[in-house]
């Protein structure tokens, strides 16, 4: 089974606008709840055994690839995966498998 995970603001401030940058310094404490979050989604879907992360490409970057994001996203991941799951980074995009 494979599922691909997509976090993002939608709300009434930034008027449904998924993936803009609040810069209000709540990186840690988000991505704390993420990983809370995340931990107890593969607890109760124990059989998916390949996972996507996308990173979207900031407001200041020019290009499609989104730095920033991703660099923010790989670092959590051993948070999530222990060492019985590869990281392959493809574009904007992180696979992760069980081997």
């Amino acid at each position: 089974m494979h599922s691909s995970i997509a976090f993002g603001v939608i709300n009434d401030e930034f008027e449904g606008e998924e993936y803009v940058m609040t810069n209000k310094n709540e990186a840690y404490k988000v991505m704390a709840t993420i990983v809370t979050i995340f931990l107890n989604y593969k607890k109760e879907h124990p059989n998916i055994n390949t996972y996507e992360f996308v990173g979207e490409p900031t407001a200041s970057e020019t290009s499609e690839f989104p730095h920033k994001r991703l660099t923010l996203y790989k670092r959590y991941l051993p948070y999530i995966f222990n060492k019985k799951w590869k990281k392959k980074v493809n574009g904007n995009r992180v696979i992760i498998s069980k081997i």
